[in-house]
């Protein structure tokens, strides 16, 4: 499954999720998260992010700070056009100029780990699997797709 970034801000599920900066509307099909330190990792980025996917910044950070730009670059280099940080700053015209350069959109959620998890969600449609399987009385598929999932 697949959804637009303005699906997703029109989205009533994912509540205190804002466009930050950056223009388009790109479509995206995973979800991919860092923490911390990771985050600074040339290498965890590029494992996490890729064409079609969120990179979902699960700690706090300083969108002012030059690692914030690096990061936003690091993850440009990997095809990925959206990243979505814990955030509860306005629109900063920096960021703006330095995300449309990139061809990124920067989004500002409350809470980045429930975001992450509702959108795998979403895009995994595994809660309809889920329960289409507990429906067909079969607990053991369910269980399967839910540990899968997670």
């Amino acid at each position: 499954m697949s959804a637009s970034v303005s699906a997703l801000l029109n989205n009533p599920a994912f509540v205190g999720l804002y466009r930050l900066a950056g223009e388009g509307d790109p479509v995206v099909t995973t979800v991919g998260a860092l923490t911390g330190e990771s985050a600074q990792s040339a290498e965890a980025v590029s494992d996490a992010a890729s064409s079609g996917s969120v990179l979902v910044i699960l700690d706090r950070i300083d969108i002012g700070e030059w690692r914030f730009d690096a990061l936003l670059r690091r993850t440009a280099a990997t095809g990925c056009q959206v990243v979505a940080v814990h955030s509860a700053a306005a629109e900063d015209a920096n960021l703006s100029l330095l995300a449309d350069r990139l061809g990124l959109v920067v989004l500002g959620v409350s809470d980045p780990w429930q975001f992450s998890v509702d959108l795998r969600d979403l895009l995994s449609n595994s809660r309809a699997v889920m329960a289409d399987a507990v429906r067909a009385n079969e607990p053991e598929e369910a269980s399967r797709i839910f540990c899968r999932c997670y």
